[in-house]
């Protein structure tokens, strides 16, 4: 990269886990700076019904947490897929951090825009 490029990027593309620092992206330091531009997150089919799925910037406790999203995997009590558009800013080396509350079975997608800025 070289500085004012900015280059889109699928920032965290996987499978959840109950562990949020299983799923992370973390900003390149200070030379850059990312836009979480899309969060996906889409319930994988099966027999299991309302799991929650927990997004953070900067750190995995309560205070951190920017999305608390319910997902149906089973899509038949509630949404299946849920998109969110939304314009969160990593610097430094911040990270986002992705969870769902039981199971491995919702799928998440975080896109958006690393820029070199120095």
């Amino acid at each position: 990269m070289a500085l004012g490029d900015r280059i889109p990027t699928a920032l965290i593309s996987k499978e959840l886990t109950v562990t949020a620092g299983d799923s992370t992206y973390a900003n390149a330091g200070a030379s850059y700076r990312t836009q979480v531009t899309k969060i996906v997150v889409t319930g994988q089919d099966g027999t299991s019904t309302g799991r929650t799925v927990t997004v953070y910037k900067g750190g995995t406790t309560s205070a951190y947490e920017k999305f608390n999203i319910d997902i149906d995997p089973t899509g038949t009590s509630g949404a299946k897929v849920v998109t969110i558009d939304c314009a969160i800013i990593l610097t430094g080396t911040e990270t986002i951090y992705a969870k769902q509350d039981v199971g491995t079975d919702c799928n998440i997608e975080v896109s958006g825009i690393v820029e070199q800025i120095a």
